[in-house]
Order: C-alpha cells, then sequence, then structure tokens
C-alpha cells in the first residue's frame, strides 16, 4: 500500500499599470493505495538473492492542497499574519479510482530469518487527476519466521 507526499512551491508576478502583485504557492499531493496483485520471483527461494516482478490492481485516492498567498511584493516577506500580506487562499481536492502498479525488485536473504531488498513501481491511475502516474521506491528489512 504505498502512500506519498510531493511537495511544490512556485512564485509568480505580474504587473498591470505601476501596480504589481506576487503570488506564492505550495502545494502538496497525498496519494493513498489499496492494491492486490502478484510476486513472480525469477529465481528458486534457495539463491541468496533473489529478484522479483510485481503487478497490482487497486483503489487509489488522491488528495492535492495548494495554499496560495498573494499581495504586493514589498510585503510579500511579512510575518505569515501580517493584514497587509494579501490575499490568502486555500485549493483543495480528492478524487478515488481505480490504477496499476508494476515494478520489481530484490530481496538479498542475510540469513534464514532475515532479508533485506528494494522495490521500485510505476504507478498509472485511470480517470484521477487526469490520468496521474509517478514512481515508488522502497526499502525493506523482512523477518522470516
Amino acid at each position: 500500500m504505498p502512500s506519498g507526499r510531493r511537495t511544490r512551491s512556485a512564485t509568480t508576478s505580474s504587473s498591470v499599470g505601476s501596480s504589481t502583485t506576487t503570488a506564492t504557492a505550495n502545494a502538496a499531493l497525498d496519494v493513498f493505495s489499496v492494491t492486490v496483485g502478484g510476486r513472480v520471483h525469477l529465481l528458486p527461494p534457495e539463491r541468496r538473492v533473489r529478484p522479483w516482478l510485481v503487478g497490482q490492481l487497486g483503489w487509489y485516492r488522491a488528495t492535492a492542497e495548494v495554499d496560495e498567498r498573494t499581495g504586493p511584493p514589498s510585503l510579500s516577506g511579512c510575518v505569515p499574519h501580517c493584514p497587509l500580506a494579501g490575499l490568502r487562499l486555500h485549493h483543495s481536492g480528492s478524487d478515488d479510482g481505480l490504477g496499476v502498479n508494476v515494478g520489481g525488485g530484490v530481496d538479498v536473504a542475510l540469513n534464514q530469518l532475515i532479508s533485506v531488498g528494494i522495490d521500485v513501481r510505476w504507478h498509472r491511475l485511470f480517470n484521477l487527476l487526469d490520468h496521474l502516474s509517478f514512481l515508488t521506491t522502497m526499502a525493506s528489512l523482512s523477518f522470516h519466521f
């Protein structure tokens, strides 16, 4: 069940006549998923290093948030609650839908009870935030009993 947050900041300026307005935006994207699928190991369990491939289908929920502040550039560095800093806008939205992920990884047995691994997956969401796609990476420590 991958989930994650990606953030981004941007600043833009525009001039109309002799007045200049600056807009600053901070954006965040959270993605949560519940997926099912299969993992195929490419080497037998007796091997110390075992690469594998995975494919999954499931439900994804994406939530996007944008905090935006507009105002004259001379006030854009004002403390957060300065009444002259301009207009503060908060935009948020969420969407759920179907998605898939495919990828692979490798597990390395340290002994019979412990292994470490890496995992890389490409996710594709259908009819969700304009067909969003992204890559996830993960490291693992596994205990076998």
